[in-house]
């Protein structure tokens, strides 16, 4: 606990001296107008058991982000966008600079009250509510996201893909329809995402399939008082083999099916998200193909307490296969725990903006099973605990 408290006192300190104003940068060239904007975010995570991003249980100080995002209005209908992004999540991210996303946007027609467009390159996929903004603490809503429905332990596969997409925007007289297609090739290049799949790291590797796609329809009312969205898709992934590998072929197919929902009052909001999970996993060491159905939901409150602090109560529920919810089936198959299969989050949050530029959020995760747990960061399954405690502290600065 002494670390933990020395990372009160320190993020205490930086609350008060971190207020001074930044300033986006933003200047015009021959060539558009460009916009420029950076983040850093500093994590503190203490565990009573299992580990979570680092060793969280002796308090883990190795989830941190920056990065740097850009908007290139080249001209009124052409926009060129990218943010490069260095994040360390203990055993599950290096913190090796990568680009999250970069694409070119071509708006070919703009009406009264509707345009559409294309975007070609990394693209972040339209997925539920908050994957286009999760990258940034200030825009998502407490310093993790759900689990249930936003795997932090496969960031990248979830965050964007490399492709193409074809998008049309709507308003009407009180509300607004956005829709998105792509036609992507998912990032395959988390550490974790083959453990989660095979159970084990194999010698060869992953490789986005290109017949990968995405969709998303957002309809919002009265300026976002109220959003309704679904969402779908189909991730293609085959697994490569190594030279000397005693898989010779492998692979999977992930679709889910999302539906989503915010009300917006004055003091308080309401956000939930249901998700329909298949998975088919085949690989020529099996007898046949692997197919399971999961769900996953989250319901969270928020109560603006003050213009400067804010407060939420969200419960969370992952459930690998619905025809085996408690994990017993898979236990006497395979000899891991039952509640590697499920997870039930309780969790209590507080965000304080500081400044416009400077935000503290704490939250308290209670949890009942490990479904979302990194399994190189929890290398003996067995040893983990059924329930367990997650609190952590973040502060974060942007400009």
């Amino acid at each position: 606990m002494k670390g933990l408290q020395t990372a009160i006192t320190a993020f205490s300190v930086l609350a008060q001296i971190a207020a001074t104003p930044a300033m986006a940068v933003n200047f015009d060239t021959d060539l558009g107008n460009i916009q420029v904007h950076g983040f850093a975010t500093q994590t503190v995570l203490h565990s009573d058991d299992n580990n979570f991003f680092g060793n969280s249980e002796d308090t883990s100080f190795e989830f941190y982000e920056a990065g740097l995002n850009g908007l290139w209005q080249l001209s009124p209908n052409l926009k060129l966008a990218g943010q490069i992004l260095a994040r360390d999540a203990g055993a599950t991210d290096d913190g090796k600079v990568r680009v999250d996303y970069a694409f070119l946007d071509y708006n070919f027609w703009r009406g009264d009250s509707a345009n559409a467009g294309v975007k070609l390159g990394r693209l972040l996929n339209p997925y539920g509510m908050y994957n286009d903004t999760r990258d940034v603490v200030h825009t998502r809503p407490s310093i993790l996201l759900p689990q249930s429905i936003y795997f932090d332990v496969n960031r990248n596969l979830a965050l964007s893909s490399d492709g193409a997409s074809l998008y049309y925007q709507q308003e009407f007289s009180n509300s607004g329809l956005d829709f998105e297609i792509l036609s992507v090739k998912p990032r395959t290049r988390d550490p974790d995402l083959e453990p989660a799949i095979f159970f084990t790291d194999n010698p060869g590797g992953l490789e986005g399939d290109r017949s990968t796609w995405f969709a998303r329809a957002i309809y919002s009312y009265d300026l976002d008082r109220v959003r309704l969205g679904l969402a779908a898709g189909s991730i293609d992934v085959n697994y490569q083999p190594a030279e000397v590998d005693p898989i010779e072929s492998a692979g999977f197919n992930f679709k889910p099916l999302l539906i989503f929902g915010q009300y917006n009052a004055e003091k308080w909001s309401l956000t939930g998200e249901f998700a329909n999970r298949r998975l088919e996993l085949f690989a020529s060491i099996l007898p046949a193909n692997v197919k399971s159905v999961g769900h996953s939901y989250f319901l969270q409150y928020d109560y603006r307490l003050a213009p400067a602090w804010e407060a939420f109560i969200r419960y969370d529920d992952l459930v690998w296969d619905k025809s085996d919810r408690e994990g017993k089936q898979f236990s006497a198959a395979t000899g891991l725990p039952a509640h590697s299969r499920y997870a039930k989050d309780w969790t209590l949050g507080l965000r304080w903006d500081v400044s416009d530029n400077f935000l503290l959020r704490a939250e308290f995760h209670k949890v009942k099973g490990t479904g979302w747990l990194s399994s190189l960061e929890n290398s003996n399954p067995l040893a983990t605990k059924k329930d367990w405690r997650l609190f952590a502290l973040s502060a974060s600065y942007r400009f």
